[in-house]
C-alpha cells in the first residue's frame, strides 16, 4: 500500500519527535550514546529513509528559505537517494563514524521540522578541547641531532 504525504510527514515528525526527547539530555552530543542510536539510526528502516526523503524534497519546494539557513540538508538528502537507489543501508550499524550520511540527513531534518513547528532546535556550545601541550617549562627538551642543529631548533 501507497503512504500518502500526510503519512509519510507523520512518520518523519515521530523520528524528530524520537531525536527532540534525546537532544537536551545528551546537549546535542549523541554519536555515543547506543541508546540514542538504537532508538533512531539503528531502528529506522529503508521505507523510513524514503519517508524522510520524499518529506524533504517537498519541503525544500515549500521552504527555500530553511533550507538556504541549512545548505547541507539538500545534499545530506541527495546522499541518502543515493544509497537507497543503489540498494545499500543508509546505516552500516557496525563501524562508528562512517554513518555521516545519515546523520546529516537526520539532523537536518530535525532541525528545519522543528523550525516549521516554531520550536528552533536548541543548540548547545561545544565544551572545549583542552589543550594537550605542556607549558614550554614543563616540555622535555628536544635531543640534539643534525637536523635541529643545522637550523638552530631548540
Amino acid at each position: 500500500m501507497k503512504k500518502t504525504y500526510d503519512q509519510k510527514l507523520e512518520n518523519v515528525t515521530n523520528w524528530v519527535k524520537i531525536v527532540n526527547h534525546y537532544w537536551p539530555t545528551l546537549q546535542g552530543e549523541f554519536y555515543n550514546n547506543k541508546e540514542f542510536w538504537d532508538q533512531t539510526f539503528h531502528s529506522m528502516t529503508e521505507e523510513d529513509w524514503w519517508d524522510l526523503c520524499d518529506v524533504m524534497k517537498v519541503l525544500e519546494i515549500q521552504e527555500p528559505e530553511l533550507f538556504r539557513k541549512y545548505p547541507y540538508a539538500s545534499i545530506r538528502i541527495e546522499d541518502v537517494l543515493k544509497k537507497l537507489h543503489a540498494g545499500k543501508s543508509v546505516v552500516n550499524k557496525h563501524i562508528s563514524g562512517k554513518n555521516t550520511v545519515a546523520v546529516g540527513a537526520l539532523m537536518n531534518t530535525k532541525d528545519i521540522i522543528n523550525e516549521i513547528a516554531g520550536t528552533p532546535t536548541i543548540q548547545f556550545k561545544k565544551p572545549k578541547k583542552k589543550n594537550k601541550l605542556k607549558p614550554p617549562s614543563k616540555r622535555k627538551e628536544r635531543p640534539s641531532n643534525n637536523f635541529n642543529s643545522l637550523f638552530d631548533i631548540q
